[in-house]
């Protein structure tokens, strides 16, 4: 996780292309190729701009990068829902009830 870490937290295209190197580097081994596969082709092909933080970080809300109010949200929305089979009136049910102590609160 702290390799992953490092990967996404870099803050620029070079520090970036230089910690993937050493990433790939550090799971070369054929166990990994499936899994290295992956991640190059579902994240750092596809969507970059959604979690690597040199592109996140250029667009604040309130002072915060983009990335850790997504997280946070669908963090509290998880602990919220309880589990994943719920029929969807009891999501809704659920999601409304966060929006509401949310906004009674004030944590939006």
């Amino acid at each position: 996780m702290k390799r992953w870490n490092c990967l996404i937290y870099v803050s620029s295209q070079a520090d970036f292309d230089a910690t993937w190197v050493a990433f790939q580097t550090r799971y070369e081994a054929p166990v990994f190729a499936d899994i290295s596969t992956y991640i190059l082709k579902e994240w750092i092909d596809s969507c970059p701009k959604n979690f690597l933080r040199f592109y996140t970080d250029q667009y604040l809300y309130r002072g915060e990068a983009a990335i850790s109010r997504t997280e946070a949200s669908h963090w509290l929305l998880k602990q919220d829902l309880y589990v994943s089979t719920n029929d969807i009136l009891a999501v809704l049910d659920n999601f409304k009830l966060m929006i509401d102590r949310q906004y009674a609160n004030n944590k939006f």
